[in-house]
């Protein structure tokens, strides 16, 4: 018989293991279906819902696109140091990809925004994301994104 320790152990490590299931990210977004499957929802049965998932390009290889299981990663970083792309860490991660225009990774989110009925992709308000940058993530969602 397990013991009330022994029993939130158990519960905690299911959670666990469920949230690592499933893919670590999709190149591509085909249904909200496939959304939700990587998405995690704020304020969830609110008018305020935000069902959002991260992304990642990496300029670096071909500007492919990484839509991140965001269950799994609920942090751009540790998507990036969990699969080995970059071990920047810390500040020299931060500056290197949110504040310099040469940077490797442009990172943001993709959310449906349920009192408009729309989808919109967006970055860190601290962000320092390159004009360029903004518009080429616009082609690269565009192109790989067909819920919008």
């Amino acid at each position: 018989m397990l013991s009330a320790v022994g029993l939130l152990i158990a519960l905690g490590s299911g959670l666990y293991l469920a949230a690592q299931t499933g893919p670590k990210s999709l190149p591509a977004i085909a249904s909200r279906a496939e959304f939700d499957t990587l998405a995690v929802t704020y304020d969830a049965n609110t008018p305020y819902a935000l069902p959002h998932i991260l992304f990642v390009i990496d300029r670096k290889d071909q500007n492919r696109i990484y839509y991140v299981n965001t269950r799994r990663y609920s942090f751009h970083k540790d998507f990036v140091n969990g699969t080995y792309l970059s071990l920047e860490r810390g500040r020299e991660f931060f500056e290197n990809n949110y504040l310099k225009p040469n940077r490797r990774f442009v990172l943001g989110t993709v959310a449906y925004q349920t009192p408009l009925r729309r989808w919109t992709f967006e970055f860190w308000e601290g962000d320092l994301v390159p004009s360029e940058q903004i518009q080429l993530a616009s082609e690269i969602i565009n192109k790989t994104f067909s819920c919008l």
